[in-house]
Formats: C-alpha cells, structure tokens, sequence
C-alpha cells in the first residue's frame, strides 16, 4: 500500500527527529571530551540541547499520537481486550499532558484566561477537521477558498460589531462587492 502524504509527512518528521537526537548524543559525547581532555566547554552547548530534546520529543509526541503508538506497556496492553487498551492509552495520554504541564511551559494560565480564547481551540479543531473530511471531496482549491471567505465573512462580522474589544468599523459599498466577489469565487471552485 502506497503511504498518503500524511503518512509521507510524519515520516519525514520522525526522520528530522531521528537526526535531532544524533545530533544531542554527539553535542553531549563533543563536550564531554572536551570539558575531560582539554578544559573546554562548548558555548550554549548545553541550552542547544534542550532546544533540540524538546524539538524532537514533541514532533515524537506528535508522530505517535497520529500513528495512535503512543506510550503504551506494550506487554499488557497486548493481552487486554480493546476496553483496557482504550483505557491504557487514555492513561498514557493522561500522563503526558501531566508532564506537559508541569514543564516550563506551564499551561496553568490557560484555565484562568478569558473564556472566548477558547474559541479558537475549537474553531482550530472544527477547522482542520473540516479540511481533513472536505478537500478529498471537493478538492483543494475549494476547501482552501471556502476557508478564506469564511475568514472574510467573520472578520467582516467582528468589525462591524467591534467584538473582542475591537474598534467597530462599518460595513461599506467596497467591502460587501469584495464579500461577494469572494463568494461567488469559492463557489465557483466547487464546480469541477
């Protein structure tokens, strides 16, 4: 079976990570030599490698979670029927995010933040869903210009009636012909 592009993608991704984590072993094994033999530390050597540990454990993260492979006690999980391993990998998951959350990116801020920030997870969400079920069905080109009206159509709505704390800005004869112009420009991609 030929891998789609996704499959394309995370290999590659798993390939970058792959060459990250050879490059951490050799920074590390470099600077050790050189700190034992000859008393010279390498600049940023170690701040170099936490950047590329934490590049490659979340496209890991990443990779895995899309391959659904993600941390499971393989020997356990292998013996157990499909309820405990749906149960052991939401576990894994579980523990995952813990750590994500306790790491210097500490995303206990979120919970605190203004409730329509929120909005945005889930329009990300619904939206790369959207394009994930849609563009084999009608294309690229529409999904993508469908996506771009729609972006007009609810920037238009937020400046008109000024929300998120934006300044209102009213609807004129220019901006509804560029709406509509846009429009009728999606819906002419639909046709194939």
């Amino acid at each position: 079976m030929k891998p789609n592009a996704m499959d394309r993608f995370i290999n590659a991704i798993e390939l970058v990570a792959a060459a990250f984590v050879g490059l951490v072993a050799a920074d590390v094994f470099i600077s050790v030599l050189l700190r034992y033999f000859f008393s010279i530390d390498i600049p940023d050597s170690y701040n170099f490698g936490q950047l590329l540990l934490g590049i490659l454990i979340f496209w890991g993260i990443a990779a895995t979670s899309y391959r659904g492979t993600h941390i499971t006690v393989d020997l356990l999980w292998a013996n157990v029927g499909p309820k405990w391993q749906r149960a052991i990998d939401v576990f894994a998951t579980l523990v995952l995010l813990f750590v994500v959350r306790r790491g210097p990116g500490d995303i206990s801020g979120a919970w605190s933040s203004p409730k329509w920030l929120w909005l945005g997870a889930l329009l990300g969400t619904f939206i790369v869903f959207t394009i994930t079920v849609v563009s084999p069905r009608i294309g690229t080109t529409a999904t993508i210009a469908l996506l771009v009206a729609g972006q007009l159509v609810a920037g238009t709505v937020i400046d008109r009636f000024g929300l998120f704390g934006f300044e209102r800005i009213a609807l004129s004869g220019p901006r509804v012909l560029g709406i509509a112009l846009l429009a009728a420009g999606a819906a002419l991609t639909l046709k194939r």
